[in-house]
């Protein structure tokens, strides 16, 4: 393929001049270059990236407007995290009577169905003071 562009636009039209030598190697420096400004273009800045507003499980429309303190809230407080019912609220207030109180909000992935993912969706939601 980069033949036939040697031979379009070599001076010489590409039989065995310097040109022809040297295209080959620029042009692929040229594509690579191209390309690695093309990848990085397409990343978003996270600095204009705005957080997701997630709904709150029990009221459709409804936003969780502040954090909620994970070692406090009640069940009926933690059940309005997204994803969390009432049987999962009912193993996060039992883990930490039992456990104690959560040092940091990654410790939540320690209750048994909170998984990797479910942690991520509720993360911004959640604080541990």
């Amino acid at each position: 393929m980069w033949q036939k562009w040697v031979e379009k636009y070599s001076p010489s039209g590409g039989a065995g001049s310097v040109a022809n030598t040297m295209i080959r190697p620029r042009a692929t420096l040229l594509f690579f270059a191209a390309v690695l400004v093309f990848v990085a273009g397409c990343g978003q800045n996270p600095s204009t990236e705005q957080a997701p507003v997630t709904p709150v499980s029990d009221q459709p429309g409804a936003v969780v407007s502040e954090s909620i303190n994970i070692n406090t809230a009640p069940s009926e407080e933690l059940k309005r995290l997204p994803h969390i019912g009432d049987a999962m609220a009912e193993k996060i207030v039992d883990f930490r009577q039992k456990h104690g109180p959560f040092k940091r909000p990654e410790e939540l992935m320690l209750v048994d169905g909170i998984s990797d993912e479910r942690f991520r969706r509720i993360r911004p939601l959640i604080r541990v003071e």
